[in-house]
């Protein structure tokens, strides 16, 4: 009895140890594997603090940080030291006219868009020009040449400032953009005769009263017309008979 005791103890303290050493080494995995993760993570982070540039102060003083548009991360890429004389106009990130894409990496600027960057009022004019646009007396538009001289001939438009003008030469000799063709009387329909609407090239201009036409006598032909009020119509002719401007592209 005695010898069975002893070797169920030896037994019992067998698996004792084994188990316990068995649990020390799982442990240690476990902290090995977990030094192992954050020296990765750690390296990863490095990486990709590397990766590009964010602008010019990231690259060294002969590169710049170019990139595809103005607010994306980008590459240090050296500075072009001799360019064409080629003129193609670019708008560079700055806002500045350059005149082809390698003046403006050669100064270390990102191009925004192709051709001569757009102005928003005449302050972004030279003094003999003004900034123009076909179809709307706000928003972005392009400097043109101021006339110098007019024809005395009346063909009264309406300029963006609720002005009448003799023709459109006249106001854009004042700098003025064209918002209709007639003599300012509206801002809006509530200015015009309940027959009429106030209509205008543009959709944020004062404009002229034109009686609306009936909506019976319009044609049928489907020529799709779009309202200053995002509203389609068949015909600009239905945009009318309901009172409403045509948004121009």
């Amino acid at each position: 009895m005695k010898f069975v005791v002893v070797l169920v103890t030896l037994a019992l303290a067998g698996c004792g140890d084994g188990g316990g050493g068995d649990g020390g080494a799982g442990g240690s995995g476990a902290m090995a594997g977990s030094g192992g993760t954050a020296g990765q993570a750690g390296t990863g982070g490095d990486a990709g603090a590397d990766g590009g540039c964010v602008d010019n102060d990231d690259c060294a003083a002969s590169e710049y940080c170019a990139a595809s548009s103005c607010a994306a991360r980008g590459e240090c890429t050296p500075r072009p030291t001799e360019c064409n004389p080629m003129l193609a106009p670019v708008c560079g990130c700055d806002f500045e006219d350059y005149d082809n894409a390698c003046e403006a990496a050669a100064v270390g600027m990102r191009v925004s868009s192709d051709g001569e960057c757009p102005c928003f009022s005449n302050d972004d004019c030279a003094v003999d020009e003004f900034c123009d646009a076909m179809y709307a007396c706000g928003g972005a538009g392009e400097c043109v040449a101021r006339p110098v001289s007019c024809t005395t001939e009346v063909e009264p438009v309406c300029g963006c400032d609720a002005e009448t003008y003799d023709n459109g030469c006249s106001a854009a000799s004042a700098g003025v953009r064209v918002s209709a063709i007639g003599t300012c009387d509206c801002e809006d329909n509530d200015d015009c005769d309940p027959d009429a609407y106030c209509n205008a090239n543009t959709c944020d201009g004062p404009g002229v009263c034109e009686v609306k036409p009936l909506l019976e006598d319009c044609p049928t032909e489907r020529d799709p017309a779009g309202s200053c009020q995002g509203i389609g119509f068949d015909n600009a002719c239905r945009a009318a008979a309901a009172g409403l401007r045509i948004r121009r592209p």
